[in-house]
């Protein structure tokens, strides 16, 4: 069963260029810039961050509101390799970072 969820999480990341952890997740990725950015969710025109990480030798985009998110990541430059796991669902969701090496 196992290689049936990496075969499709494989694939799905291949055909995208959006980052995603669900709750629960985490990853290790490469952090290489932020942007504001104006998005849609839900609707409606958010401002958010943009981050761009490389997630095995793929650049991603990973649109993010969170402003503590956001406090959490000004302690990093580009280039560090980072930590990311997700805890929660909506309103309720947390990450935690941490440098790698």
């Amino acid at each position: 069963m196992e290689d049936t969820k990496r075969i499709l999480n494989d694939f799905v990341m291949a055909r995208s260029q959006f980052f995603d952890l669900q709750d629960g997740e985490e990853a290790t990725v490469k952090f290489l810039s932020a942007k504001q950015v104006t998005t849609n969710f839900k609707g409606k025109s958010v401002e958010a961050i943009r981050y761009h990480f490389e997630v095995n030798e793929k650049e991603m985009l990973w649109d993010r509101a969170s402003r503590s998110f956001a406090k959490q990541m000004s302690h990093f430059s580009e280039e560090d390799l980072l930590w990311i796991k997700r805890t929660g669902r909506g309103n309720q969701t947390k990450y935690d970072v941490k440098k790698v090496g």
